[in-house]
């Protein structure tokens, strides 16, 4: 869907799942047929995207993460939210969420 060129009545969305980044070590195949339903639904999400890019921001729960995506997800070194201290993320991605968290302590 949004390939005029292309006349397909299916596609397939494959999810690659990495060790290390280095290798694969398996893969998901989803086969999604094209129909109405679908085009609504995409054409339903491309729309909600566009808007939070507008408004320069995602919310969330930040106390909802789902901590077994970040251990796989690519960017886990550089995303501060894996911390669920943020509850949005602002677009561009701002060096703010970058810093380190501080734990205040006292010495004896």
């Amino acid at each position: 869907m949004g390939f005029n060129s292309i006349r397909a009545n299916y596609g397939y969305l494959v999810y690659w799942y990495y060790n290390n980044y280095l290798s694969i070590i398996k893969c998901q195949v989803h086969k999604i047929a094209k129909s109405d339903s679908m085009k609504n639904y995409l054409n339903s999400l491309f729309v909600q995207i566009s808007n939070k890019i507008i408004q320069g921001k995602f919310e969330f729960d930040g106390k909802k993460l789902n901590y077994n995506k970040c251990v796989k997800c690519s960017y886990r070194n550089y995303c501060g939210h894996k911390t669920s201290e943020f509850n949005e993320i602002k677009i561009p991605y701002s060096n703010y969420y970058l810093g380190l968290k501080r734990i205040p302590f006292q010495l004896a």
